[in-house]
């Protein structure tokens, strides 16, 4: 999950918005001061502020949260919008008694951000009611579990390549794993029987449940038989899972002697 600071983001533009640190209690001889953004006094009641920054994290789906200070004197309300439509709003009507109350809520889920966006929050004040807000907190959606399309494939020598298909099975946000291809039990030989990275990154844009890499084989003149690669995975970022291991069959095209 990111958390932005809204007051200590320095690619935030404001508008009727100002930062302060703001004193939970009003009581002087207590330190619990928090930084905010406000919006600004000579805004009338009714009358908005806002914060824009350009979201930098990877593409993909976010669920988008707002931790902010609802305040009993008002019924202020926020609005969250991606370059230039709303997403959500959350109003600020929950505080009781003669305190404010620091809350977490949500403004939208699954929410397709591409790095670049523009994100907008937009604070309404109401009385005494500023929408004071901490941060934006913008939490990746589960983007599924990535596996293996069979648990053996098979490749005859002289094919020259064998292609190895990837399923994501769920998730709508950007997957990336790892594909390692060699271990030090396989009968195959990286160098004289294949060539490849060890490792691999692979991507799912979002929307996208299939992907694929071939592998290339050498066809060697040794009548070996067949010899075998291991394939595995590893989640490439914290959102994405990932299936159990596969094996790859090279069909030697040579008859012993």
């Amino acid at each position: 999950m990111v958390d932005i600071q809204l007051p200590g983001n320095i690619l935030l533009r404001l508008s009727n918005y100002a930062s302060e640190s703001f004193d939970v209690d009003n009581n002087p001889l207590t330190d619990d001061e928090v930084d905010v953004i406000k919006v600004t006094g000579n805004v009338v009641s009714g009358g908005s502020g806002s914060a824009t920054l350009i979201f930098d994290e990877p593409s993909g789906l976010y669920d988008i949260s707002g931790e902010y200070f609802d305040q009993p004197n008002g019924n202020g309300r926020l609005e969250l919008r991606v370059n230039g439509v709303s997403v959500g709003t959350i109003e600020l009507d929950r505080a009781t008694g003669s305190t404010s109350e620091r809350l977490t809520d949500v403004f939208a889920t699954d929410v397709a951000l591409q790095t670049g966006d523009s994100i907008t929050l937009i604070g309404t004040r109401d009385n005494n009611e500023y929408a004071r807000v901490i941060s934006l907190n913008f939490d990746a959606s589960d983007t599924g579990e990535v596996f293996f399309g069979g648990s053996t494939f098979e490749v005859n020598e002289a094919d020259g390549t064998a292609t190895i298909n990837l399923i994501r099975s769920s998730g709508a946000g950007t997957a990336e794993v790892n594909v390692r291809v060699g271990r030090p039990v396989d009968t195959a030989t990286a160098g004289s029987d294949y060539v490849y990275d060890t490792t691999t990154r692979i991507t799912f844009a979002p929307g996208v449940t299939t992907q694929s890499f071939t592998i290339p084989i050498i066809d060697d003149a040794l009548a070996e038989g067949s010899e075998t690669v291991t394939l595995s995975l590893t989640s490439g970022n914290d959102t994405t899972t990932v299936g159990a291991s596969a094996r790859l069959t090279i069909l030697d095209d040579e008859t012993p002697t």
